[in-house]
């Protein structure tokens, strides 16, 4: 189908390439070759009320709605009782490019404030982090999660670059069923997955 539009499109083309691979290229898609490093006073010192002896949760990305903050909000006060000095934050400020609003940020603020979470417990961090300083919050961290829905664009997602990025910090991670990146947790025990 593809194939015999580009030729009916580009007779020489096609003659020339019928497999296209003049018109497709490979880009490398994985973790860095070096460590993670910290990076300016990283991400303790950028959030009020985060200390040195709190155990972060990272959640590195942004929140779509394919994703699903809402269920590890709800499970913050058994992680607070269980662990007092727990603090959850969300890289989740406004994509940089074109990506259009979506509501679940507005959605997981909305409910960190029902179930009277503190900005400390729950700390959404408003500006996009670039993509070179993420190291620092990486490493801020204990555990790093992301949960998302049981959809299309999650089963047959990728795996995402923020899951890598808790593996080159070295992280446990937390996920969810059903994608790739809940594949190499089981295979390689990086963490826990749980059910969508």
């Amino acid at each position: 189908g593809h194939l015999a539009a580009i030729g009916r499109l580009s007779p020489r083309l096609y003659d020339a390439d019928p497999t296209t691979q003049s018109l497709l290229a490979v880009v490398p898609f994985g973790l860095p070759e070096q460590p993670p490093v910290r990076t300016g006073d990283g991400l303790r010192a950028s959030i009020d009320g985060i200390s040195d002896t709190d155990h972060v949760i990272i959640w590195a990305g942004g929140v779509y709605s394919w994703f699903d903050p809402l269920t590890l909000i709800r499970a913050m006060p058994k992680v607070l009782n269980a662990a007092p000095n727990a603090r959850l934050v969300f890289l989740a400020g406004k994509h940089p490019g074109t990506a259009g609003s979506m509501t679940m940020p507005d959605q997981a603020r909305a409910l960190a404030a029902e179930l009277g979470l503190s900005d400390t417990q729950v700390t959404f961090v408003d500006h996009w982090l670039p993509y070179n300083k993420r190291s620092g919050a990486l490493l801020a961290a204990k555990v790093a999660v992301y949960l998302h829905e049981d959809s299309l664009e999650t089963a047959y997602a990728a795996v995402r670059s923020r899951f890598l990025d808790h593996l080159w910090a070295g992280l446990p991670s937390l996920v969810s069923d059903g994608d790739a990146a809940a594949a190499l947790v089981k295979q390689h025990g990086l963490g826990r997955v749980a059910k969508p």
